[in-house]
């Protein structure tokens, strides 16, 4: 059992870039009656409006923001702890309950995006964000293996 925990670190790197990749996938898309993609850092690419990428409203803008600043500090500290476990340096004791915590407090502030985005939507349109956009499901599946792989 000591020889496979020596390798935790491994699954714990790779979780941090996948859940990294999700940063450049978009998020929410529209369907393709006009076609708009929704990042997580608050950008909107309306491809049928002339092609142009715009800041979301700040009613969108401001749970983006808190969300991917919360995210992009669990994705630096699991990948910095990763690579100190590698080392065998003792950074906080037991770096498995480190990454646990890391990555509920990541499914956390992902689940605040999806809420914040919801009703900063609503407050913006006075309309269902759910009714417009679609989840893109690799960014579901790259949040699905961070929480796999801790």
């Amino acid at each position: 059992m000591s020889n496979i925990k020596k390798y935790y670190w491994i699954i714990s790197l790779l979780g941090g870039f996948v859940s990294l990749f999700g940063f450049f996938t978009p998020t929410w898309y529209s369907p393709p009656v006009w076609i708009e993609h929704v990042w997580m850092i608050g950008l909107i690419h309306h491809v049928t409006g002339g092609n142009v990428v715009e800041i979301a409203p700040t009613e969108m803008f401001i749970p983006s923001i808190i969300a991917t600043v919360l995210i992009s500090l669990c994705l630096v500290l699991i990948i910095l702890s990763a690579l100190l476990k590698k080392k065998d340096k003792r950074l906080l004791g037991n770096a498995e309950n480190f990454w646990i915590m890391l990555a509920i407090l990541e499914i956390s502030a992902s689940i605040y995006y999806i809420i914040g985005i919801q009703h900063g939507f609503y407050l913006h349109t006075n309309l269902n964000f759910w009714d417009i956009y679609e989840i893109r499901k690799m960014v579901r599946l790259s949040r699905l293996l961070v929480v796999a792989s801790l």
